[in-house]
Parts: C-alpha cells; sequence; structure tokens
C-alpha cells in the first residue's frame, strides 16, 4: 500500500509486509515520541533497533541510517524526538526528523 506502513494486531509497526503478519495498515505520518531502546535485529541485508514510545506502548524500527544519533542522544536508552515514518527498499522504519536526508 503505497505511503503506509503495516502494523501487527497490537499497532506495533512491522518492519517489512509479512503476508501472515500484517493486521492492518498506518499512513507515513510525523510524530513526537520518546522512544526506549528495546533490541535489535538483522534481516534481508539491514540493521535496525526495535524499540518502545514509553507513553503509547507501540513498537517501532529505528532505521540504520539514525541508529549513531539515537545512541549519542539516548539518556537511560530513550530518545525523546520528532520522528518520520517512511519505507526504505522493502523495509518500513522510522527516522528522526533531523536526520531525514534518506532516499525516500
Amino acid at each position: 500500500m503505497k505511503n503506509h506502513y503495516p502494523i501487527d494486531k497490537y499497532g506495533n509497526m512491522l518492519d517489512y509486509e509479512y503476508p501472515y503478519h500484517v493486521a492492518g495498515w498506518e499512513p507515513f505520518t510525523q510524530f513526537k515520541a520518546s522512544l526506549r531502546f528495546i533490541t535489535t535485529e538483522r534481516g534481508r541485508s539491514s540493521f535496525r533497533l526495535i524499540c518502545k514510545d514509553v507513553f503509547t506502548g507501540k513498537q517501532y524500527s529505528v532505521m540504520y541510517k539514525s541508529c549513531d544519533e539515537f545512541i549519542k542522544r539516548a539518556k537511560n536508552g530513550v530518545v525523546e524526538g520528532e520522528w518520520k515514518t517512511i519505507k526504505h527498499g522493502g523495509s518500513f522504519g522510522v527516522v528522526l526528523l533531523d536526520e531525514e536526508s534518506v532516499d525516500e
């Protein structure tokens, strides 16, 4: 779906359009959030941070290009900022807005 990203049954962002896991689609958006680092994931030639919004509990995939900035800004594993949902290649994720120069 153009200009949308896949979510699971709990409303968490999926990093890829997995046929049996997609429960719905949300439009690409910009949003303010405090994201807490949970873990890292690798797959399909990509690396990403999995983070959880401290207020909503929803999980997001932080794209590789924002990982350095995330680590520099993190306070107790949390980064407060303005985020943007994007698609890069076949993957979906979020980037910090001031790190937005990724090809979409």
